[in-house]
């Protein structure tokens, strides 16, 4: 319920769009896109390389009227061009992966995009993207109070993310 709230006060006070879209790097087994497709309606697209384990899986279960889909791709190659919210779950990525694709998201992201990371920013150069440390506590079956970091592509005349609650 926490986590539902706080994505919705972060959707709803960043103005999201009919055409937006949630974009999952590292989708895994597909809950995210799952998670946010059912509860907002939004379309998902889940990027995952472990095809045979987490992507294939991840397609089986989704039912056929929820707006989340699934691709065996590279997650650096993802179109984030319509994305509204990413779920950035690279945690066991190499660190000069992580620092590319923070790069490439501050680049490509609309104005107003939020990027969920389970994990601080790396990349802190010009352009980057205004990091929210600690912005939510969640309980992860491997963590309890896992910290959550945001990172937004602020808009010029919008004020930044609202505080969120911890948990």
């Amino acid at each position: 319920p926490l986590c539902k709230g706080a994505l919705e006060t972060l959707l709803a006070d960043q103005g999201v769009e009919a055409s937006s879209s949630v974009v999952v790097l590292g989708s895994a087994l597909g809950e995210h896109c799952l998670f946010t497709s059912l509860l907002f309606g939004l379309p998902c697209t889940g990027y995952e390389l472990l095809c045979e384990t987490s992507a294939g899986r991840a397609i089986s279960m989704t039912p056929s009227e929820v707006p989340a889909k699934f691709l065996c791709e590279d997650a650096t190659n993802a179109d984030v061009s319509n994305a509204r919210l990413v779920w950035l779950l690279d945690a066991v990525w190499p660190k000069a992966v992580q620092e590319a694709i923070e790069q490439r998201l501050a680049k490509e992201l609309p104005q107003g995009a939020i990027v969920v990371l389970y994990r601080r920013a790396v990349w802190k150069g010009e352009g980057s993207l205004q990091e929210h440390p600690n912005a939510l506590s969640i309980d992860v079956s491997w963590k309890e109070g896992l910290s959550i970091t945001l990172l937004e592509k602020i808009q010029s005349n919008r004020k930044s993310v609202p505080s969120v609650a911890k948990s």
